[in-house]
Protein backbone atom coordinates (compact mmCIF):
# COMPACT_ATOMS: atom_id res chain seq x y z
CA UNK A 1 0.00 0.00 0.00
CA UNK A 2 1.34 3.75 -0.75
CA UNK A 3 2.17 5.89 1.36
CA UNK A 4 -0.67 8.08 0.22
CA UNK A 5 -3.22 5.47 0.63
CA UNK A 6 -1.94 4.21 4.55
CA UNK A 7 -2.35 8.07 5.67
CA UNK A 8 -5.97 8.73 3.87
CA UNK A 9 -6.72 5.12 5.42
CA UNK A 10 -5.24 6.40 9.27
CA UNK A 11 -6.94 9.67 8.36
CA UNK A 12 -10.03 8.29 7.55
CA UNK A 13 -10.20 5.39 10.43
CA UNK A 14 -8.87 8.26 13.35
CA UNK A 15 -11.61 10.92 12.04
CA UNK A 16 -14.44 8.15 11.87
CA UNK A 17 -13.14 7.40 15.66
CA UNK A 18 -13.56 10.73 16.28
CA UNK A 19 -17.02 11.27 15.36
CA UNK A 20 -18.06 8.13 17.10
CA UNK A 21 -16.22 9.67 20.39
CA UNK A 22 -18.34 12.84 19.45
CA UNK A 23 -21.65 11.17 19.04
CA UNK A 24 -21.24 9.23 22.28
CA UNK A 25 -20.10 12.68 24.03
CA UNK A 26 -23.69 14.38 22.58
CA UNK A 27 -25.40 11.49 23.15
CA UNK A 28 -24.54 10.74 27.24
CA UNK A 29 -24.95 14.58 27.63
CA UNK A 30 -28.03 14.72 26.18
CA UNK A 31 -29.39 11.82 28.62
CA UNK A 32 -27.86 13.10 31.17
CA UNK A 33 -29.72 16.37 30.70
CA UNK A 34 -33.01 14.48 29.75
CA UNK A 35 -32.47 12.48 33.08
CA UNK A 36 -31.37 15.09 34.70
CA UNK A 37 -34.35 17.40 33.57
CA UNK A 38 -36.43 14.61 34.65
CA UNK A 39 -35.95 14.04 37.90
CA UNK A 40 -36.10 17.93 38.99
CA UNK A 41 -39.33 17.62 37.39
CA UNK A 42 -40.28 14.61 39.68
CA UNK A 43 -38.57 16.12 43.13
CA UNK A 44 -40.06 19.74 42.43
CA UNK A 45 -43.97 18.14 41.50
CA UNK A 46 -44.12 13.81 40.49
CA UNK A 47 -47.24 14.72 38.52
CA UNK A 48 -44.97 16.14 35.84
CA UNK A 49 -43.07 12.97 35.41
CA UNK A 50 -43.01 11.98 32.06
CA UNK A 51 -44.31 7.86 31.92
CA UNK A 52 -40.69 7.16 29.92
CA UNK A 53 -38.80 8.09 32.59
CA UNK A 54 -41.43 5.89 35.09
CA UNK A 55 -40.37 3.15 32.71
CA UNK A 56 -36.59 3.56 32.50
CA UNK A 57 -36.81 3.59 36.63
CA UNK A 58 -38.69 0.28 37.00
CA UNK A 59 -37.46 -3.30 36.88
CA UNK A 60 -40.28 -5.35 35.97
CA UNK A 61 -39.08 -9.41 36.04
CA UNK A 62 -42.42 -10.20 36.95
CA UNK A 63 -45.02 -8.96 39.13
CA UNK A 64 -44.28 -10.59 41.72
CA UNK A 65 -40.85 -9.16 41.32
CA UNK A 66 -41.00 -5.43 40.77
CA UNK A 67 -37.88 -2.97 41.56
CA UNK A 68 -38.41 0.54 41.80
CA UNK A 69 -35.37 2.59 41.55
CA UNK A 70 -34.53 4.56 44.56
CA UNK A 71 -34.60 7.72 43.04
CA UNK A 72 -38.32 7.36 42.63
CA UNK A 73 -39.03 6.65 46.03
CA UNK A 74 -36.85 9.29 47.01
CA UNK A 75 -39.38 11.78 44.65
CA UNK A 76 -42.19 10.16 46.49
CA UNK A 77 -41.24 10.49 50.34
CA UNK A 78 -40.24 13.87 49.59
CA UNK A 79 -43.47 15.04 47.75
CA UNK A 80 -45.38 13.29 50.77
CA UNK A 81 -47.05 11.35 48.28
CA UNK A 82 -47.93 7.12 47.45
CA UNK A 83 -47.65 5.26 44.58
CA UNK A 84 -49.23 1.99 43.87
CA UNK A 85 -48.60 0.22 40.61
CA UNK A 86 -52.14 -1.38 39.40
CA UNK A 87 -51.99 -4.58 36.55
CA UNK A 88 -54.33 -5.02 34.29
CA UNK A 89 -56.86 -6.82 36.62
CA UNK A 90 -56.76 -4.41 38.92
CA UNK A 91 -54.61 -6.34 41.42
CA UNK A 92 -51.59 -3.59 43.06
CA UNK A 93 -48.76 -5.29 42.63
CA UNK A 94 -46.55 -3.06 44.06
CA UNK A 95 -46.79 0.16 45.99
CA UNK A 96 -44.47 3.50 47.88
CA UNK A 97 -45.83 4.85 51.16
CA UNK A 98 -49.10 3.81 50.30
CA UNK A 99 -51.60 5.07 53.42
CA UNK A 100 -54.10 2.37 55.03
CA UNK A 101 -56.81 4.16 53.31
CA UNK A 102 -55.87 2.84 49.69
CA UNK A 103 -57.45 -0.54 48.64
CA UNK A 104 -54.88 -3.26 47.60
CA UNK A 105 -57.48 -4.21 44.45
CA UNK A 106 -59.79 -2.02 42.29
CA UNK A 107 -62.92 -2.75 40.42
CA UNK A 108 -63.45 -0.95 37.00
CA UNK A 109 -66.06 1.18 38.63
CA UNK A 110 -63.76 2.48 40.99
CA UNK A 111 -60.60 3.34 38.65
CA UNK A 112 -63.35 4.68 35.51
CA UNK A 113 -63.80 7.06 38.81
CA UNK A 114 -60.71 7.52 40.90
CA UNK A 115 -60.70 9.50 44.12
CA UNK A 116 -59.28 9.11 47.58
CA UNK A 117 -60.66 11.87 49.91
CA UNK A 118 -57.77 13.93 50.79
CA UNK A 119 -55.57 13.49 48.25
CA UNK A 120 -55.21 14.77 44.34
CA UNK A 121 -54.20 12.14 42.42
CA UNK A 122 -52.73 11.71 39.04
CA UNK A 123 -51.46 8.56 37.26
CA UNK A 124 -49.58 6.99 34.14
CA UNK A 125 -49.97 4.10 31.78
CA UNK A 126 -46.43 2.20 31.48
CA UNK A 127 -45.19 -0.52 28.96
CA UNK A 128 -42.23 -2.69 30.66
CA UNK A 129 -40.86 -6.07 29.65
CA UNK A 130 -43.86 -7.19 28.35
CA UNK A 131 -46.13 -5.49 31.65
CA UNK A 132 -48.87 -3.22 30.49
CA UNK A 133 -49.05 -1.20 34.01
CA UNK A 134 -51.21 1.96 35.68
CA UNK A 135 -49.15 3.95 37.60
CA UNK A 136 -51.31 5.79 40.33
CA UNK A 137 -49.86 8.67 42.31
CA UNK A 138 -51.28 10.78 45.18
CA UNK A 139 -50.40 13.83 47.31
CA UNK A 140 -52.04 15.76 49.95
CA UNK A 141 -54.78 18.03 49.25
CA UNK A 142 -54.69 19.52 52.31
CA UNK A 143 -57.46 22.32 51.22
CA UNK A 144 -59.49 19.68 50.10
CA UNK A 145 -59.58 18.50 53.91
CA UNK A 146 -60.47 21.81 55.52
CA UNK A 147 -63.50 22.20 52.97
CA UNK A 148 -65.02 18.64 53.97
CA UNK A 149 -64.25 19.36 57.57
CA UNK A 150 -65.90 22.74 57.61
CA UNK A 151 -68.87 21.04 55.40
CA UNK A 152 -69.02 18.70 58.13
CA UNK A 153 -69.32 21.45 61.10
CA UNK A 154 -71.96 23.24 58.80
CA UNK A 155 -69.87 26.40 58.70
CA UNK A 156 -70.38 26.94 54.73
CA UNK A 157 -73.32 29.34 54.93
CA UNK A 158 -72.82 30.95 57.58
CA UNK A 159 -69.34 30.79 59.21
CA UNK A 160 -69.37 30.74 62.73
CA UNK A 161 -66.50 31.65 65.59
CA UNK A 162 -65.78 27.94 65.63
CA UNK A 163 -65.32 28.34 62.24
CA UNK A 164 -62.99 30.65 62.28
CA UNK A 165 -61.12 29.24 65.07
CA UNK A 166 -60.67 25.92 62.61
CA UNK A 167 -59.43 28.05 59.69
CA UNK A 168 -56.88 29.46 62.00
CA UNK A 169 -55.29 26.39 63.36
CA UNK A 170 -55.62 25.18 60.06
CA UNK A 171 -53.34 28.92 58.65
CA UNK A 172 -56.11 28.72 55.50
CA UNK A 173 -58.39 31.17 54.67
CA UNK A 174 -62.20 31.34 53.81
CA UNK A 175 -63.86 32.74 50.07
CA UNK A 176 -67.63 32.86 48.51
CA UNK A 177 -68.64 33.37 45.17
CA UNK A 178 -71.89 33.87 43.51
CA UNK A 179 -73.34 32.70 40.07
CA UNK A 180 -71.64 35.61 38.37
CA UNK A 181 -68.41 34.62 39.85
CA UNK A 182 -68.47 37.86 42.39
CA UNK A 183 -66.88 37.37 45.98
CA UNK A 184 -69.59 37.65 48.45
CA UNK A 185 -67.79 36.84 51.63
CA UNK A 186 -64.25 36.05 52.50
CA UNK A 187 -62.11 35.61 56.01
CA UNK A 188 -58.14 35.99 56.47
CA UNK A 189 -58.41 35.94 52.87
CA UNK A 190 -56.01 38.55 50.64
CA UNK A 191 -58.10 41.59 50.55
CA UNK A 192 -57.09 41.57 46.71
CA UNK A 193 -57.59 37.63 46.20
CA UNK A 194 -60.45 37.54 43.42
CA UNK A 195 -60.44 34.28 41.63
CA UNK A 196 -61.87 33.75 37.94
CA UNK A 197 -63.26 30.94 36.52
CA UNK A 198 -59.71 30.76 34.26
CA UNK A 199 -57.94 30.54 37.46
CA UNK A 200 -59.84 27.74 38.92
CA UNK A 201 -59.53 25.53 35.77
CA UNK A 202 -55.80 26.58 35.76
CA UNK A 203 -55.52 25.52 39.71
CA UNK A 204 -56.64 22.15 38.90
CA UNK A 205 -54.47 21.46 35.69
CA UNK A 206 -51.27 22.38 37.06
CA UNK A 207 -51.99 22.85 40.84
CA UNK A 208 -47.96 23.69 41.09
CA UNK A 209 -48.08 26.75 39.40
CA UNK A 210 -50.24 28.62 41.86
CA UNK A 211 -49.10 29.68 45.28
CA UNK A 212 -52.24 28.66 47.30
CA UNK A 213 -53.92 25.45 47.19
CA UNK A 214 -56.99 26.17 46.52
CA UNK A 215 -60.10 23.57 47.00
CA UNK A 216 -63.74 24.55 45.59
CA UNK A 217 -67.04 23.07 46.61
CA UNK A 218 -70.58 24.24 44.07
CA UNK A 219 -73.33 24.41 46.36
CA UNK A 220 -76.88 26.03 44.97
CA UNK A 221 -75.95 29.18 43.42
CA UNK A 222 -73.00 29.99 45.75
CA UNK A 223 -69.47 28.22 45.33
CA UNK A 224 -67.11 28.15 48.21
CA UNK A 225 -63.96 28.35 48.48
CA UNK A 226 -60.95 26.70 50.75
CA UNK A 227 -57.27 28.35 50.38
CA UNK A 228 -54.09 27.76 52.10
CA UNK A 229 -50.37 27.73 51.18
CA UNK A 230 -49.20 25.25 48.57
CA UNK A 231 -46.96 22.99 49.96
CA UNK A 232 -45.83 21.43 46.16
CA UNK A 233 -45.20 24.94 45.33
CA UNK A 234 -42.75 25.08 42.07
CA UNK A 235 -43.88 26.83 39.26
CA UNK A 236 -43.14 26.25 35.64
CA UNK A 237 -40.49 29.38 35.47
CA UNK A 238 -38.75 28.34 38.29
CA UNK A 239 -38.61 24.80 36.65
CA UNK A 240 -37.91 26.54 33.28
CA UNK A 241 -34.60 28.26 35.45
CA UNK A 242 -33.34 24.83 36.64
CA UNK A 243 -34.22 23.70 32.82
CA UNK A 244 -31.90 26.21 31.86
CA UNK A 245 -29.04 25.77 34.61
CA UNK A 246 -29.00 21.99 33.72
CA UNK A 247 -29.24 22.71 29.92
CA UNK A 248 -25.76 25.45 30.38
CA UNK A 249 -24.27 22.64 32.22
CA UNK A 250 -24.79 19.63 29.88
CA UNK A 251 -23.43 22.29 27.59
CA UNK A 252 -20.59 22.73 29.32
CA UNK A 253 -19.89 19.25 30.48
CA UNK A 254 -20.02 18.85 26.00
CA UNK A 255 -17.32 21.54 25.41
CA UNK A 256 -15.20 20.41 28.36
CA UNK A 257 -15.31 16.64 26.83
CA UNK A 258 -14.85 18.06 23.34
CA UNK A 259 -12.04 19.94 24.77
CA UNK A 260 -10.14 17.20 26.47
CA UNK A 261 -11.10 14.93 23.68
CA UNK A 262 -9.60 17.49 20.96
CA UNK A 263 -6.35 18.31 23.24
CA UNK A 264 -5.49 14.36 23.09
CA UNK A 265 -6.18 14.00 19.99
CA UNK A 266 -3.74 16.97 18.89
CA UNK A 267 -1.12 15.63 21.13
CA UNK A 268 -1.66 11.93 19.75
CA UNK A 269 -1.63 13.00 16.38
CA UNK A 270 1.52 15.43 16.72
CA UNK A 271 3.27 11.86 18.76
CA UNK A 272 2.07 9.61 15.87
CA UNK A 273 2.52 12.02 12.68
CA UNK A 274 4.38 15.22 13.87
CA UNK A 275 7.30 13.41 15.23
CA UNK A 276 8.50 11.30 12.36
CA UNK A 277 7.71 14.05 9.89
CA UNK A 278 9.97 16.19 11.93
CA UNK A 279 12.41 13.92 12.42
CA UNK A 280 12.46 12.97 8.58
CA UNK A 281 12.85 16.75 7.95
CA UNK A 282 16.03 16.95 10.22
CA UNK A 283 17.19 14.37 8.54
CA UNK A 284 17.06 15.99 5.03
CA UNK A 285 17.84 18.86 6.19
CA UNK A 286 21.13 17.20 7.87
CA UNK A 287 21.94 15.61 4.46
CA UNK A 288 21.42 19.14 2.38
CA UNK A 289 24.05 20.60 5.00
CA UNK A 290 26.47 16.93 3.68
CA UNK A 291 25.77 14.89 6.48
CA UNK A 292 24.62 11.75 5.30
CA UNK A 293 24.69 9.86 8.77
CA UNK A 294 21.68 8.79 10.51
CA UNK A 295 20.20 11.29 12.91
CA UNK A 296 20.36 9.70 16.76
CA UNK A 297 18.40 10.79 20.10
CA UNK A 298 20.33 12.15 23.17
CA UNK A 299 21.00 8.35 23.85
CA UNK A 300 22.45 8.03 20.50
CA UNK A 301 20.24 5.39 19.02
CA UNK A 302 17.81 5.53 16.12
CA UNK A 303 14.62 6.57 16.90
CA UNK A 304 12.39 4.54 14.26
CA UNK A 305 14.25 1.63 15.57
CA UNK A 306 13.47 -0.17 18.65
CA UNK A 307 15.82 -2.22 20.81
CA UNK A 308 15.35 -5.79 19.08
CA UNK A 309 15.64 -3.70 15.61
CA UNK A 310 11.75 -3.23 14.49
CA UNK A 311 10.33 0.07 13.57
CA UNK A 312 8.85 1.65 15.95
CA UNK A 313 4.37 2.04 16.19
CA UNK A 314 4.05 5.78 14.79
CA UNK A 315 6.95 5.56 12.34
CA UNK A 316 5.43 2.09 10.40
CA UNK A 317 3.36 4.11 8.35
CA UNK A 318 6.27 6.02 6.72
CA UNK A 319 8.23 2.80 6.37
CA UNK A 320 8.91 3.76 3.06
CA UNK A 321 9.80 7.14 3.25
CA UNK A 322 12.67 6.20 5.69
CA UNK A 323 13.54 3.53 3.31
CA UNK A 324 13.87 5.88 0.47
CA UNK A 325 15.94 8.42 2.88
CA UNK A 326 18.00 5.87 4.07
CA UNK A 327 18.81 4.50 0.47
CA UNK A 328 19.12 8.01 -1.04
CA UNK A 329 21.60 8.40 2.04
CA UNK A 330 23.87 5.15 1.15
CA UNK A 331 23.89 6.26 -2.79
CA UNK A 332 24.86 9.49 -1.73
CA UNK A 333 27.20 8.12 0.78
CA UNK A 334 28.41 5.71 -2.22
CA UNK A 335 28.46 8.24 -5.10
CA UNK A 336 30.68 10.93 -2.61
CA UNK A 337 33.18 8.25 -2.19
CA UNK A 338 32.97 7.05 -5.83
CA UNK A 339 33.32 10.81 -6.55
CA UNK A 340 36.29 11.13 -4.80
CA UNK A 341 37.96 7.72 -6.24
CA UNK A 342 36.75 9.62 -9.58
CA UNK A 343 38.40 12.96 -9.17
CA UNK A 344 41.60 11.24 -7.74
CA UNK A 345 41.51 8.80 -10.60
CA UNK A 346 41.19 11.63 -13.28
CA UNK A 347 44.05 13.63 -11.66
CA UNK A 348 46.36 10.92 -12.40
CA UNK A 349 45.22 10.11 -15.62
CA UNK A 350 45.54 14.04 -16.35
CA UNK A 351 48.98 14.04 -15.02
CA UNK A 352 49.71 10.95 -17.10
CA UNK A 353 48.17 12.52 -20.31
CA UNK A 354 49.99 15.69 -19.50
CA UNK A 355 53.41 13.80 -19.79
CA UNK A 356 52.02 11.45 -22.19
CA UNK A 357 51.45 15.16 -24.36
CA UNK A 358 54.67 16.56 -23.16
CA UNK A 359 56.91 13.68 -25.16
CA UNK A 360 55.56 14.20 -28.39
CA UNK A 361 55.43 17.80 -27.91
CA UNK A 362 59.12 17.60 -26.70
CA UNK A 363 60.22 15.77 -29.99
CA UNK A 364 58.02 18.13 -32.02
CA UNK A 365 59.46 20.64 -29.97
CA UNK A 366 62.93 19.76 -30.88
CA UNK A 367 63.28 18.73 -34.12
CA UNK A 368 61.55 22.35 -34.88
CA UNK A 369 64.63 24.19 -33.22
CA UNK A 370 67.09 21.65 -34.88
CA UNK A 371 65.28 22.84 -38.37
CA UNK A 372 64.78 25.99 -37.58
CA UNK A 373 68.80 26.87 -37.07
CA UNK A 374 70.93 27.43 -40.48
CA UNK A 375 73.97 26.46 -38.82
CA UNK A 376 73.89 22.90 -40.41
CA UNK A 377 73.17 21.18 -43.41
CA UNK A 378 70.47 18.64 -43.03
CA UNK A 379 70.56 15.51 -45.77
CA UNK A 380 67.24 14.17 -47.36
CA UNK A 381 66.83 11.51 -45.20
CA UNK A 382 67.37 13.41 -42.08
CA UNK A 383 64.78 16.06 -42.77
CA UNK A 384 62.34 12.39 -43.92
CA UNK A 385 63.35 10.91 -40.32
CA UNK A 386 62.63 14.35 -38.28
CA UNK A 387 59.61 14.86 -40.40
CA UNK A 388 58.07 10.93 -40.16
CA UNK A 389 58.89 11.72 -36.06
CA UNK A 390 57.20 14.96 -35.44
CA UNK A 391 54.39 13.29 -37.70
CA UNK A 392 54.13 10.39 -35.74
CA UNK A 393 54.15 11.72 -32.78
CA UNK A 394 50.92 14.80 -33.79
CA UNK A 395 49.02 11.92 -34.82
CA UNK A 396 49.04 10.36 -31.73
CA UNK A 397 48.38 13.67 -29.56
CA UNK A 398 45.57 13.84 -32.25
CA UNK A 399 43.66 10.73 -31.56
CA UNK A 400 44.25 11.61 -27.87
CA UNK A 401 42.34 14.66 -28.21
CA UNK A 402 40.10 12.99 -30.53
CA UNK A 403 39.41 10.24 -27.99
CA UNK A 404 38.54 12.44 -25.31
CA UNK A 405 36.49 14.71 -27.00
CA UNK A 406 34.48 11.34 -28.03
CA UNK A 407 34.01 10.39 -24.65
CA UNK A 408 32.46 13.67 -23.47
CA UNK A 409 29.99 13.41 -26.53
CA UNK A 410 28.85 9.86 -25.82
CA UNK A 411 28.33 10.90 -22.12
CA UNK A 412 26.33 14.04 -22.68
CA UNK A 413 24.58 12.20 -25.78
CA UNK A 414 25.97 14.76 -28.41
CA UNK A 415 26.91 11.65 -30.58
CA UNK A 416 24.70 11.24 -33.78
CA UNK A 417 24.13 7.15 -34.03
CA UNK A 418 22.74 6.39 -37.44
CA UNK A 419 21.76 3.10 -37.10
CA UNK A 420 20.88 0.87 -40.35
CA UNK A 421 20.09 -2.93 -41.04
CA UNK A 422 23.05 -4.97 -42.40
CA UNK A 423 25.19 -7.80 -42.46
CA UNK A 424 27.54 -7.38 -39.58
CA UNK A 425 29.51 -10.25 -40.73
CA UNK A 426 31.94 -8.64 -43.35
CA UNK A 427 32.40 -5.25 -41.15
CA UNK A 428 33.73 -7.90 -38.58
CA UNK A 429 36.37 -9.74 -41.09
CA UNK A 430 37.68 -6.17 -42.17
CA UNK A 431 38.18 -5.51 -38.38
CA UNK A 432 40.32 -8.85 -38.00
CA UNK A 433 42.07 -8.25 -41.15
CA UNK A 434 43.11 -4.89 -40.30
CA UNK A 435 44.46 -6.53 -37.10
CA UNK A 436 45.70 -9.36 -37.94
CA UNK A 437 49.71 -9.17 -37.28
CA UNK A 438 52.37 -11.88 -36.49
CA UNK A 439 52.07 -11.28 -32.84
CA UNK A 440 48.71 -12.16 -32.49
CA UNK A 441 46.47 -13.98 -34.76
CA UNK A 442 42.32 -13.30 -34.29
CA UNK A 443 39.67 -15.87 -35.69
CA UNK A 444 36.80 -15.74 -36.09
CA UNK A 445 34.05 -18.67 -35.55
CA UNK A 446 30.78 -19.82 -36.11
CA UNK A 447 29.68 -17.47 -39.16
CA UNK A 448 27.99 -19.40 -41.90
CA UNK A 449 25.58 -16.91 -42.50
CA UNK A 450 24.72 -13.56 -42.74
CA UNK A 451 23.26 -11.65 -39.51
CA UNK A 452 21.86 -8.53 -40.23
CA UNK A 453 21.64 -6.05 -37.13
CA UNK A 454 20.89 -2.27 -37.34
CA UNK A 455 23.90 -0.71 -36.26
CA UNK A 456 25.83 2.34 -37.20
CA UNK A 457 28.95 0.54 -39.14
CA UNK A 458 31.16 3.18 -38.56
CA UNK A 459 31.19 3.03 -34.36
CA UNK A 460 30.25 -0.37 -34.97
CA UNK A 461 33.65 -1.21 -36.77
CA UNK A 462 35.14 1.23 -33.82
CA UNK A 463 33.61 -0.74 -31.04
CA UNK A 464 35.38 -4.11 -32.18
CA UNK A 465 38.84 -2.49 -33.20
CA UNK A 466 38.85 -1.41 -29.54
CA UNK A 467 37.95 -3.91 -28.05
CA UNK A 468 40.28 -6.50 -30.03
CA UNK A 469 43.35 -4.18 -30.02
CA UNK A 470 42.77 -4.28 -26.25
CA UNK A 471 43.08 -8.09 -26.14
CA UNK A 472 46.09 -7.71 -28.15
CA UNK A 473 47.73 -5.49 -26.54
CA UNK A 474 46.99 -6.50 -23.00
CA UNK A 475 48.54 -10.51 -23.78
CA UNK A 476 51.51 -11.81 -24.50
CA UNK A 477 52.66 -12.71 -27.96
CA UNK A 478 51.10 -16.34 -28.91
CA UNK A 479 47.53 -15.58 -27.29
CA UNK A 480 44.55 -16.79 -29.07
CA UNK A 481 41.68 -14.41 -30.00
CA UNK A 482 38.42 -15.70 -31.29
CA UNK A 483 35.50 -13.92 -32.20
CA UNK A 484 32.10 -15.44 -32.62
CA UNK A 485 28.85 -14.20 -33.00
CA UNK A 486 25.48 -15.84 -32.37
CA UNK A 487 21.58 -14.59 -31.86
CA UNK A 488 18.14 -15.76 -30.32
CA UNK A 489 14.80 -14.17 -30.49
CA UNK A 490 15.56 -10.81 -28.83
CA UNK A 491 19.19 -10.50 -29.27
CA UNK A 492 22.24 -10.82 -31.18
CA UNK A 493 25.56 -11.84 -29.04
CA UNK A 494 29.15 -11.27 -30.56
CA UNK A 495 31.68 -12.51 -28.20
CA UNK A 496 35.32 -11.64 -28.08
CA UNK A 497 37.56 -14.58 -26.08
CA UNK A 498 41.09 -15.20 -25.07
CA UNK A 499 43.41 -17.39 -23.51
CA UNK A 500 45.65 -14.82 -22.12
CA UNK A 501 46.49 -13.38 -18.44
CA UNK A 502 42.77 -12.31 -17.60
CA UNK A 503 42.10 -9.55 -15.34
CA UNK A 504 41.64 -9.36 -11.29
CA UNK A 505 38.31 -8.44 -9.86
CA UNK A 506 38.98 -4.50 -9.31
CA UNK A 507 40.10 -4.46 -13.32
CA UNK A 508 37.10 -5.95 -14.25
CA UNK A 509 34.61 -3.62 -12.19
CA UNK A 510 36.76 -0.37 -14.02
CA UNK A 511 37.31 -2.06 -17.18
CA UNK A 512 35.11 0.72 -19.02
CA UNK A 513 35.83 3.56 -16.83
CA UNK A 514 36.72 6.96 -18.80
CA UNK A 515 39.89 7.73 -16.09
CA UNK A 516 41.28 3.85 -15.35
CA UNK A 517 44.59 3.30 -15.93
CA UNK A 518 45.43 5.85 -19.10
CA UNK A 519 47.93 4.67 -21.76
CA UNK A 520 51.14 6.56 -22.57
CA UNK A 521 52.87 6.54 -26.19
CA UNK A 522 55.56 4.42 -24.86
CA UNK A 523 53.99 2.08 -22.43
CA UNK A 524 51.88 -0.67 -24.04
CA UNK A 525 50.69 -2.99 -21.42
CA UNK A 526 49.90 -0.04 -18.33
CA UNK A 527 46.11 0.11 -18.94
CA UNK A 528 43.31 0.21 -21.31
CA UNK A 529 43.33 4.18 -21.88
CA UNK A 530 40.18 5.94 -23.51
CA UNK A 531 39.73 2.51 -26.22
CA UNK A 532 37.08 0.64 -23.86
CA UNK A 533 35.05 3.23 -22.21
CA UNK A 534 34.72 4.28 -25.79
CA UNK A 535 33.79 0.99 -27.11
CA UNK A 536 31.32 0.74 -24.13
CA UNK A 537 29.87 4.14 -24.47
CA UNK A 538 28.82 3.38 -27.89
CA UNK A 539 27.17 -0.22 -27.02
CA UNK A 540 25.27 1.61 -25.22
CA UNK A 541 24.15 4.24 -27.76
CA UNK A 542 23.45 1.31 -29.91
CA UNK A 543 20.72 0.71 -27.01
CA UNK A 544 23.06 -2.74 -26.11
CA UNK A 545 25.51 -3.82 -23.33
CA UNK A 546 28.57 -5.30 -22.71
CA UNK A 547 29.44 -8.17 -20.23
CA UNK A 548 33.00 -9.28 -19.04
CA UNK A 549 34.00 -12.71 -17.52
CA UNK A 550 37.83 -12.99 -16.75
CA UNK A 551 39.89 -15.13 -14.32
CA UNK A 552 43.35 -14.24 -13.60
CA UNK A 553 45.65 -15.84 -15.54
CA UNK A 554 43.17 -18.51 -17.53
CA UNK A 555 41.85 -15.37 -19.94
CA UNK A 556 39.00 -12.85 -20.91
CA UNK A 557 35.71 -13.09 -22.21
CA UNK A 558 33.52 -9.55 -23.60
CA UNK A 559 30.22 -10.57 -24.88
CA UNK A 560 28.11 -7.37 -26.79
CA UNK A 561 24.06 -7.81 -26.40
CA UNK A 562 22.37 -6.00 -29.14
CA UNK A 563 18.86 -5.47 -29.90
CA UNK A 564 16.88 -7.44 -32.70
CA UNK A 565 14.56 -5.75 -34.50
CA UNK A 566 11.54 -7.28 -35.77
CA UNK A 567 11.99 -7.27 -39.61
CA UNK A 568 15.44 -8.13 -38.84
CA UNK A 569 14.10 -11.77 -37.49
CA UNK A 570 12.41 -12.40 -41.20
CA UNK A 571 15.28 -11.37 -43.10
Amino acid sequence: MSVSKKLAFHFVKQLFVLLVIIIIALTAALLFFASHLTESEMKASFTRTDPYFLELEMDVKSEEDIHISETVKTAVHQNDGWLQLINKDGVVVKEVNAPAVLKKAYTFQELADFKVPGYRTSYWRVFKDDSDLVVLYGEKNLSEGVLAELQKLGELSTLTEEGRKFLENQEAWFQVYNSNGEKTEQWNAPEDLTLTARDFLSIKESPWNYTYDISTLPEGDKVYVVGMDNAYYAPDDVLDGLVGASLIKSFLLVIVVLLVIIIALSIWYGRTFGVPLLYMMNWIKRMSKGDLSVPRNKKGNIPFRKKNGKLHKRFRIFRDILFSIRKLANTLEKNEQYQKRVDLTREEWITGLSHDLKTPLSSIYGYAKILETGSYKWTEEEIQAMGSTMTEKASYMSDLIEDLNLTYRLKNNALPIEKSKQDIVPLMKDVIKSLNNTDSTILMENVEQEIRVAVDSKWFTRILTNLLANAQKHNPKGTDITLSVSRNLDHTFITIKDNGVGMDNETQSKLFDRYYRGGSTTDKSNGTGLGMAIAHQLVLAHGGNVFVESEKGKGTTITITLPNELEELTS
